[in-house]
């Protein structure tokens, strides 16, 4: 199974999503056209970042 999400989905409820199916990628759609790849890595980096601030 392919999980996705939209754009605009929030944070939270991608990472939500990821924990939910054990995933550690979601495919990001756009209508019918993939747009973007979110990693959990991506939600670690995020973190760190906002830690060093």
């Amino acid at each position: 199974t392919v999980h996705t999400i939209a754009p605009d989905t929030h944070v939270q409820k991608a990472a939500t999503l990821m924990i939910d199916n054990r995933i550690h990628h979601l495919v990001v759609m756009e209508e019918e056209r993939i747009v973007g790849i979110v990693s959990s890595m991506d939600f670690v980096n995020l973190v760190a970042t906002e830690r060093l601030k």
